[in-house]
């Protein structure tokens, strides 16, 4: 990837007050295309759900972010969204709970570090999963032609559940199982899409049209070895070894094309879904052993639609640039230890988020290392990811180069708003 970037400046960033303590894991607001947002909700791995009051002078100009309040989950928050009303908000996470919080009301006091008492009529219990819910979705009564809004949510135990939140009884109006782990999801009226898979499966994609009703689905990735078993070698030839190869000077064992385990999809306004991941790889050369190999120096975000023949594979669209003109190598301090910058089964692009606007036009965010020692921390220690932004305005047949969002210079705050507008598909 080409460095386009200009040097870096932070002098127009628009910083919130208060922010968690710990890394942001969600964002939702409540504007629309033709509405401005005035509430924004940002979920956090320090287990809290925080709301934000977005504040505009009266000729329309934005004047500034004020934190209210925050709730506290059992664990990290993960997923987060608001119904049509732009006050009630939902969330789920790790714990595996499903929660509601109208922003009008002021919640309970909570024990530090404890979480927010529910059913209060402020935060209130909707449901749970047996795992982490990792995506969360709310479908609006007047969208789908029902009495009641739905909120739907996907898990890692391979359920996707939908909640009657006028009901909150903690029993799902319906229940779906898959064979993978569920990751992402959209809703967009009566469609819902989301992404199912794992490092050791295939990737696939199921669709409905009819709130649920029914459910198409596509191979995004097929994996190699499938069904997985830890007795199974990555051993193409089938000589009864994983043999080495070389790759770029380095020696790497026989290994399988996979994801990431991070994943973003998005309905457009044509109702076709687009998928992204990061590039992944695997390998198994000893079983029995509860152990497999992953590939941190992996480069890639991945991108499937369903405008892709059937046998199709994903394309590689974006991820870390390389900055100083020398191809061979890409030079980044990658740390292993308690500093570990690398998640195991990650590579050196992930984490992507999708949005778009009006007009059709797709806003691709996602996380990646940026080559040269400007980026490393404190010139010594590890480099850290930066955040890069590109875009597609023609349904994701070509998509701009990546720009880094950390270091490019906002010559108008109303630019930076509406690329975060556009990212939290608010649609």
């Amino acid at each position: 990837m080409a460095d386009n970037s200009p040097k870096p400046t932070q002098d127009q960033d628009l910083h919130a007050p208060n922010p968690p303590s710990d890394s942001i894991s969600s964002i939702a607001c409540n504007g629309t295309i033709s509405t401005p947002t005035t509430a924004l909700i940002a979920g956090s791995w320090d287990n809290t759900l925080s709301f934000y009051e977005l504040q505009y002078h009266p000729n329309g100009a934005f004047s500034q972010i004020v934190k209210h309040n925050q709730i506290t989950h059992e664990a990290p928050v993960l997923c987060c969204d608001f119904a049509s009303d732009g006050f009630t908000t939902f969330s789920a996470g790790c714990d595996g709970y499903v929660r509601m919080w109208d922003l009008r009301q002021q919640p309970p006091p909570a024990p530090a570090g404890q979480p927010t008492p529910t059913n209060t009529g402020v935060v209130n219990y909707i449901g749970k999963h047996d795992q982490p819910v990792r995506c969360l979705k709310v479908m609006n009564a007047e969208s789908i032609g029902t009495a009641n809004p739905l909120c739907v949510t996907g898990s890692w135990d391979k359920t996707v559940k939908f909640w009657d939140i006028k009901q909150r009884n903690g029993v799902p109006a319906c229940e779906l199982k898959h064979e993978e782990r569920i990751y992402a999801m959209d809703v967009k009226g009566s469609t819902i899409a989301i992404v199912a898979g794992d490092n050791t499966s295939r990737v696939n994609m199921w669709k409905s049209t009819d709130n649920g009703e029914t459910w198409t689905s596509r191979v995004v990735l097929p994996f190699e070895y499938e069904p997985w078993t830890d007795s199974v070698l990555t051993d193409f030839n089938n000589d009864g070894l994983v043999d080495s190869f070389l790759v770029d000077g380095v020696y790497e064992l026989e290994r399988v094309e996979t994801n990431d385990g991070s994943f973003a999809i998005i309905i457009d306004n044509n109702d076709n879904a687009h998928v992204f991941y990061g590039l992944g790889y695997m390998s198994n050369d000893a079983i029995a052993d509860g152990l497999t190999s992953y590939y941190p120096g992996t480069n890639g975000i991945m991108y499937w639609n369903e405008t892709f023949a059937a046998d199709s594979l994903p394309q590689v669209i974006g991820g870390a640039i390389e900055a100083d003109g020398d191809t061979n190598t890409f030079d980044v301090s990658i740390y292993f230890s308690d500093q570990a910058t690398v998640p195991y089964g990650a590579g050196m692009a992930g984490y992507p988020s999708v949005g778009i606007d009006a007009n059709g036009t797709l806003f691709l965010s996602y996380a990646a290392y940026r080559e040269g020692l400007d980026y490393v921390y404190l010139g010594t220690g590890p480099s850290y990811k930066h955040i890069y932004l590109q875009r597609s305005t023609d349904g994701g047949a070509t998509w701009t180069d990546p720009t880094d969002l950390l270091v490019m210079k906002f010559l108008d705050l109303t630019n930076l708003l509406n690329i975060n507008i556009a990212l939290w598909h608010v649609t």
